[in-house]
């Protein structure tokens, strides 16, 4: 890596540089459009709809230079080897969209060009990447999410314990109640507090209880970028053998495994404890365990810390030990979505309603004393179905099987391990929310894990590391 050059290098910066400022997105759409109406001719009609996040502007930016300096054309970029998935992929949620193009609305066919980035995104790091380039690309990324997981967390501790934004708005953090944010709150049983203090030592009047969120729209999607956070930390613990560095890594680890429970995300606490065992037995069974029998006892200890200090919390935000009727109603209505869900699948099996087109073909399906409910569906995979089909969502379970198949055959390598964990904790977390689908800090992160993590054992690639061509020679 010392011998980058300049010119290769600057694909690398602009991908570190969408990693990075994925938890700071912020939509701008008011300066995007005074600019569009001062500096071009398009319709009126058009502009209204338009907006821009950075990272767009980073992935165009991107693979315009990729384009020019590495001359690739696009019919590698779109056909060769693993990019297939990305380009048939999203045909399968063009292909309905033409169909239904008199029914679809313009602000769609925005939000599906901004997709399109996200797949341009991941054939863009297929291309780019050859294997022996993703490990040390994994530790940079590593470092990226230490500090990004670090502030995070400080500013997820702020919001916990004061109970208010912290007022980075600049840098994505929505305002409690806002438009911008998905409402996230609980209501408090008295005498119960935000933590186990307040219980012990207080008597904290009943009041709702807002989770923390940091600078994202909702306690949730924070709590899947910690399943990241935390397994980035894991990577720089196997990557890095001094006792200082396990002793910083495990106060990190302790440190923002509590940011985790203050999400109380029920996805995201499940996810990474189910991991944590799984990745206990792997190493357990390969007989590997005396390796990380350090670390699994960090983890451990900050999980039970964690829960031991939010117990009362935790039991009447319910859903991880106990279900009280305000989860059960929330389930509910996910299994109601889920239900309309499916007939819209029965209805068109194999090729869907079209990109972002769930809830316009779900409201005509409710009967009309339900006509003013726009129910989510709270899976990755039932929305995938919907929209683009059983063909897509086939071809979404491949690209998936074909990452975990590729990281598992260099699952010697620690680092791909880890970064293979927080593949699979994305997975996971699929099955009880879409925000990986629908946010595009969410899509971003995934399909770009999912990309690199095809090309850990993949060669046939670009050599973006120097201007050598270096023997294909994997690590790990």
């Amino acid at each position: 890596m010392s011998q980058v050059k300049n010119r290769f290098s600057f694909p690398l910066l602009i991908f570190s540089l969408v990693l990075f400022l994925l938890p700071f997105e912020r939509m701008y759409d008011r300066f995007f459009r005074k600019f569009l109406y001062a500096h071009t001719y398009l319709p009126k009609v058009i502009i209204k709809q338009l907006y821009i996040f950075p990272s767009d502007l980073l992935i165009l930016l991107g693979f315009i230079f990729f384009f020019l300096a590495k001359k690739v054309s696009l019919k590698k970029l779109g056909f060769e080897g693993s990019n297939k998935y990305g380009l048939f992929f999203l045909c399968t949620f063009l292909i309905p969209l033409c169909f239904y193009a008199a029914e679809t609305d313009l602000a769609i066919w925005v939000r599906f060009f901004y997709f399109s980035l996200t797949i341009l995104l991941f054939n863009w790091i297929l291309t780019a990447f050859r294997s022996h380039e993703v490990p040390p690309f994994l530790i940079l990324v590593s470092w990226l999410f230490l500090l990004i997981g670090t502030f995070e967390t400080v500013i997820a501790y702020i919001q916990y314990f004061t109970q208010s934004g912290v007022g980075l708005s600049i840098i994505g953090e929505p305002k409690l109640n806002s438009p911008n944010m998905i409402r996230a709150e609980f209501f408090s049983q008295e005498g119960t507090g935000k933590w186990l203090i307040d219980t012990l030592f207080f008597h904290a009047p009943s009041a709702e209880v807002f989770r923390a969120y940091g600078t994202f729209p909702s306690p949730n999607l924070l709590g899947g970028f910690y399943i990241g956070y935390l397994f980035a930390l894991w990577a720089l613990w196997f990557h890095y053998s001094s006792k200082k560095a396990h002793f910083f890594l495990g106060l990190l680890i302790a440190f923002e495994t509590f940011g985790l429970f203050l999400t109380y995300s029920r996805a995201g606490i499940f996810a990474y404890g189910l991991l944590v065992l799984f990745a206990f037995g792997y190493f357990l069974l390969s007989g590997k365990i005396s390796y990380c029998k350090s670390l699994f006892k960090v983890a451990c200890l900050s999980i039970g810390l964690s829960f031991v200090l939010l117990l009362p919390q935790i039991i009447t935000r319910g859903g991880i030990i106990n279900y009280p009727e305000g989860v059960q109603e929330s389930d509910r209505g996910r299994l109601f979505a889920q239900d309309y869900a499916w007939k819209m699948i029965k209805k068109r099996p194999w090729f869907g309603t079209g990109y972002g087109r769930y809830s316009q073909e779900c409201a005509k399906e409710l009967p009309a004393n339900l006509k003013h409910i726009k129910p989510m569906v709270h899976n990755i995979y039932f929305l995938i179905a919907v929209e683009s089909g059983l063909v897509g969502l086939g071809l979404f379970l491949g690209l998936c099987f074909l990452a975990i198949y590729r990281a598992f055959q260099k699952r010697e390598n620690p680092v791909i391990f880890c970064f293979l964990l927080f593949f699979l904790g994305f997975l996971m977390v699929g099955f009880c929310d879409y925000y990986l689908f629908f946010f595009q800090q969410g899509r971003l992160l995934f399909f770009s894990l999912a990309a690199l993590l095809i090309s850990s054992s993949y060669a046939e690639r670009i050599f973006i590391f120097s201007s050598t061509k270096a023997p294909i020679q994997n690590e790990g």
